[in-house]
């Protein structure tokens, strides 16, 4: 009886060492799916982080290109401004000349009525 007794318990201890490597097998798994989403995730950090330093050039260029723009669209204005006044210039000149002219003739006129 008593070996009787031995072989079940040796049985059992049997049975609990290969349900101890079963286990053992299936955290092993875990942890290699875990390592291999691990590294996944970094990869993936990686390359967003990647995605962020070219959004940021990105937006350093276009920040660049509508401040050049602004420059260039405030030159254009004062370029148009000076252009205008100059133009207002010549107008005024001309209108002065063609008044001296017709208070010229206006004169001539009256000189010639008297």
């Amino acid at each position: 009886r008593s070996k009787h007794t031995y072989l079940e318990k040796f049985e059992k201890l049997e049975n609990d060492a290969s349900d101890a490597k079963e286990e053992v097998g299936r955290l092993k798994r875990i942890l290699e799916d875990q390592e291999a989403m691990k590294s996944d995730a970094a990869s993936k950090v990686k390359h967003l982080e990647e995605m962020i330093i070219t959004l940021k050039r990105t937006a350093e260029g276009v920040d660049a290109a509508r401040k050049g723009e602004i420059l260039s669209y405030e030159t254009a204005m004062e370029e148009l401004k000076s252009q205008f006044r100059q133009e207002q210039a010549r107008l005024r000149c001309i209108a002065n000349d063609d008044n001296d002219r017709w208070k010229c003739k206006m004169e001539q006129l009256e000189a010639e009525l008297k």
